[in-house]
């Protein structure tokens, strides 16, 4: 018999592909063999009409497991979710990045400081007129909580900051010069933003 799957595969997409197989489970089966999820299946019947010596012959599908279609869906529907907060991490942690260079940069005197806490970015109080290297604490997009994981120097203070999610990254290429760091790392807790004169 031959079937018609909708199936899915990182990073391809939705893929369709044509099989034949003894029954839906061996269709199944040869396509999560090749590394796809199955999102639906149709088998494809053929019949034949002769009509005054005429053959014609008629292809139709019948859809099998419309359910699994919503499941792709919700799958994809995750990862565009998730892709969107990979974003907001690379901006965000970006943000804090560039809020330590220039309280560092900007420490009065000749020995450079880093932050002693991340409110040391809301308001240094270390300059005469109040400087704000940073608006507010953002919210780690991947937790949705406000604790960092904080990447300390040698003298104690505040160099960078990470997100505490274990969860696996989709992102693994393609990040800009400053992020570069990042490349082929499997965890958000692995993308640390630090800033190393």
């Amino acid at each position: 018999m031959q079937y018609e799957l909708k199936a899915y595969r990182s990073p391809e997409g939705v893929t369709v592909l044509q099989l034949v197989a003894a029954d839906v489970a061996d269709a199944r089966q040869q396509a999560e063999s090749m590394g796809y999820r199955v999102i639906s299946m149709r088998r494809r019947f053929h019949w034949a009409l002769e009509l005054g010596g005429l053959k014609v012959r008629q292809h139709f599908s019948v859809a099998l497991f419309s359910q699994e279609l919503l499941a792709a869906t919700g799958v994809m529907w995750s990862q565009m979710q998730q892709r969107e907060k990979e974003r907001d991490l690379l901006f965000i942690g970006n943000e804090f990045r560039k809020a330590i260079t220039t309280y560092y940069e900007q420490t009065p005197g000749t020995v450079k400081r880093y932050p002693n806490s991340l409110n040391d970015l809301l308001k240094d109080n270390r300059q005469l007129a109040t400087v704000r290297h940073l608006r507010r604490i953002y919210r780690d997009p991947m937790t949705a909580s406000f604790e960092w994981g904080i990447v300390r120097a040698t003298d104690g203070g505040v160099m960078g900051i990470y997100s505490l999610s274990n969860k696996s990254t989709i992102k693994r290429s393609g990040f800009l010069q400053r992020d570069a760091a990042f490349e082929k790392q499997t965890r958000y807790v692995d993308w640390q933003f630090v800033y190393k004169p």
